[in-house]
């Protein structure tokens, strides 16, 4: 039979709420390994933490920028995720791109808000084109 990713990552999660989490990891990693699957362990990682997030109170967001973004614009995104997804707590990575002219790429569980320079004078463009 063949496991899925979001299955593997569903049985993951239950194990995290096992007694013996160390013994039951163990047959976790051995039936990854019996069913050649290892090769499919980072997307069942990352399914893991999609489906962690949706249970937890907890978000995980990525913000892209081109400089290090200040108190004002974090809190804000903090409160705008708060609302839109009506977690308790937001937990916001940054990264650095120079590559970005201006604006943030914002990333959170399977969505992703373009708000760059470059994504606003293509929308722009494409406006004024038709």
């Amino acid at each position: 039979m063949k496991i899925s990713t979001k299955q593997y990552a569903w049985l993951l999660l239950e194990i995290t709420q096992e007694k013996d989490f160390k013994s039951a990891l163990k047959n976790f990693v051995v039936l990854v390994a019996k069913n050649h699957d290892l090769k499919r362990v980072e997307s069942i990682i990352k399914q893991f933490e999609l489906i962690w997030q949706e249970q937890s109170s907890v978000l995980e967001a990525k913000v892209v920028s081109r400089h290090v973004l200040n108190k004002e614009i974090r809190d804000s995104l903090n409160s705008y995720l708060i609302k839109l997804t009506g977690k308790k707590e937001i937990v916001i990575k940054e990264e650095l791109d120079e590559a970005l002219l201006g604006g943030f790429v914002l990333k959170f569980q399977d969505q992703v808000i373009d708000a760059s320079l470059k994504n606003s004078l293509q929308e722009l463009r494409r406006k004024m084109i038709s």
